[in-house]
């Protein structure tokens, strides 16, 4: 339908539809709403790795963002199966531009 959510082409609009879901979710995270926040960040992780594939850092990234509102939810062990998915991802842990973001998984993941 041309709208970039299909399962067609379009990765550039998937990618800025996904962009736009992700930083929605991190607004209605700090809000305060939870549910709506994982729906958002889970459809940005779905449009993500529809685009890139499960390689990506970003679509590692976007798990994440996943497992922080999970534990912000009160899902302890559901966050800890997307933050350790980041903090073990390779291309995560091989990329330096990566390093504060890992190292902040890492205390996430003690604190769980």
């Amino acid at each position: 339908d041309g709208d970039g959510t299909d399962g067609g082409g379009g990765a550039p609009l998937k990618l800025g539809v996904a962009d736009v879901l992700s930083l929605m979710g991190r607004c209605q995270l700090l809000s305060g709403d939870h549910g709506r926040s994982l729906e958002l960040c889970r459809e940005a992780l779905r449009l993500r790795r529809a685009a890139l594939g499960d390689s990506h850092p970003l679509v590692a990234a976007t798990v994440y963002n996943v497992g922080a509102v999970l534990s912000a939810g009160g899902d302890a062990a559901g966050a800890v199966e997307h933050v350790r998915y980041f903090v073990t991802h390779p291309a995560v842990r091989s990329d330096p531009r990566y390093a504060q973001h890992l190292a902040e998984g890492l205390r996430c993941l003690a604190d769980l």
